[in-house]
């Protein structure tokens, strides 16, 4: 029950917070630590923003208020960040409400992904480009980048055609199917897809090759070579008019153990305010980080 929950939150790899209404940090897992170099107690009671550059935190703050007023339940961003020992950190955050029946919104569960060193291979890439003079080397030097960073790169990366049928999978298909590349090219991608996605899919396939603008965003599920699901998250570009891509570009990452955690939070949090006494939990300091409904009714 609650022992479990808790336990699920510390160990998770993922880094995790949890801050009340106000943006303050209210607890957070060792992993989060790990990312920014924090302790959880040099976090209790600071607000969010504060660990940011200013022009980075002012987009965040946007979106908080919006997500406190109700208008959003979830958000995702990229920026910066400071590490408690100096210098910057790339962060990729998703913070989701988690309120209460009246929509009330009780807690905000942030994870944050580190992906400086993915920020700075792009940063290098770029760099890289300039120093090449004429339109057939920089496309060489391009091309032996990029193939670089796909093929070493933990996310997936699939080109596909209108119909479905996969032109061109990276090898993090492996990791994410356990299919080998050549057991996933030239098959359909509703071949992994469960079918209670497959409609879905679908839809935003065509909606990308009629011209629908920008990157179109989409969780679906797929089923593994062992029979196991798993959750991805999809961002995807359609570049049919490209001769030399002829396709929709996807990129995919496997959100599974996020959204487990992000059940558990939720299951968590509905537990502990079901609890007819007081529950109150305290940081070796006997600083209180976490409350129930009861225990911040019983303080007043």
């Amino acid at each position: 029950g609650v022992a479990a929950s808790i336990s699920l939150f510390e160990a998770s790899p993922i880094a995790m917070s949890i801050m009340d209404p106000q943006g303050r940090f209210l607890q957070q897992n060792a992993a989060a630590e790990r990312v920014l170099g924090y302790t959880a107690a040099e976090l209790h009671r600071r607000h969010f923003a504060t660990l940011a550059p200013p022009e980075d935190a002012e987009e965040e703050v946007r979106l908080f208020e919006r997500l406190l007023s109700g208008e959003l339940d979830r958000y995702q961003l990229t920026r910066r960040y400071r590490h408690r020992e100096g210098g910057e950190v790339w962060g990729r955050l998703t913070a989701e409400a988690v309120r209460a029946p009246t929509g009330r919104l009780r807690l905000v569960l942030r994870m944050l992904e580190d992906v400086t060193a993915r920020k700075q291979a792009e940063d290098a890439l770029r760099g890289t480009e300039t120093e090449y003079l004429g339109a057939e080397e920089r496309l060489r030097a391009r091309e032996r980048h990029f193939r670089a960073l796909i093929e070493n790169a933990m996310d997936l990366t699939l080109v596909v055609r209108p119909d479905g049928t996969i032109t061109y999978a990276s090898p993090a298909s492996y990791r994410l199917f356990g299919y080998p590349v050549e057991e996933v090219t030239g098959r359909s991608v509703f071949d992994f897809v469960v079918p209670e996605d497959w409609a879905e899919t679908r839809r935003r396939l065509l909606g990308l090759v009629a011209g629908d603008p920008g990157v179109h965003r989409l969780e679906v599920r797929v089923r593994r070579a062992d029979g196991t699901c798993r959750v991805l998250e999809t961002a995807g570009r359609s570049m049919v008019d490209d001769p030399v891509v002829d396709g929709i570009v996807l990129n995919a990452r496997d959100i599974t153990e996020a959204k487990h955690a992000e059940e558990w939070i939720r299951f968590q949090a509905g537990l502990l305010d079901a609890v007819a006494e007081a529950v109150v939990a305290c940081d070796a300091d006997w600083r209180i980080v976490y409350w129930n409904q009861i225990g911040r009714a019983s303080c007043r």
